[in-house]
């Protein structure tokens, strides 16, 4: 661990069960004590990156949004009738080729 001393405080409240999880997990991890336990999860934590929540999700929206605009786009074209017209036009992006990695 960190040599540099402790001088802030964090306090938390754990259920019976959660508390003797700790002390099971704390000698298996090779922590001296709960506390300690606690300080290694808390930095292991802090370790990860940090998504921003607001463009995640906007981001996964307008993915979600694109794929539903084109399975509305292959619903379309698989009931259509007189689907013959189409000619030598490129086929349209579709979900399929977006599973095939095309």
């Amino acid at each position: 661990m960190n040599p540099e001393p402790k001088s802030r405080t964090v306090t938390c409240r754990l259920t019976a069960e959660e508390y003797e999880r700790f002390l099971n997990l704390s000698p298996l991890v090779g922590s001296r004590n709960v506390s300690e336990l606690a300080r290694i999860a808390i930095n292991a934590f802090l370790q990860q990156p940090v998504e921003e929540g607001s463009a995640s999700l906007e981001s996964r929206v307008a993915d979600l949004e694109e794929r539903v605009q084109l399975l509305s786009r292959d619903f379309q074209r698989i009931t259509s009738v007189g689907d013959g017209a189409r000619g030598d036009a490129p086929e349209p992006k579709s979900m399929l080729s977006l599973s095939r990695g095309n």
